[in-house]
């Protein structure tokens, strides 16, 4: 995944404020105008990889949840510089 890409996503999934999955991540970042950066799911898991998220499981959500990291967090200030 490119640093765009990653930098985008992690910026939506700071937002505390919901429990993300899948699919509202994917509809969060459509209503920013970014579209067609793949499957959302797969990307996620890449960055649970990277250590950025974590993937939570979810009664109501198949796929579970995702949470932004510290590292994660961190990650977004090291880009913002």
């Amino acid at each position: 995944m490119n640093e765009t890409t990653k930098r985008q996503m992690l910026e939506v999934l700071a937002d505390d404020r919901r429990k993300w999955n899948w699919y509202s991540l994917d509809i969060a970042l459509a209503i920013k105008g970014i579209v067609g950066i793949g499957n959302i799911a797969r990307l996620a898991s890449e960055l649970a990889a990277e250590g950025l998220i974590v993937e939570r499981p979810s009664e109501t959500h198949p796929k579970g949840t995702y949470v932004i990291t510290e590292k994660g967090r961190d990650f977004l200030l090291r880009k913002a510089d």
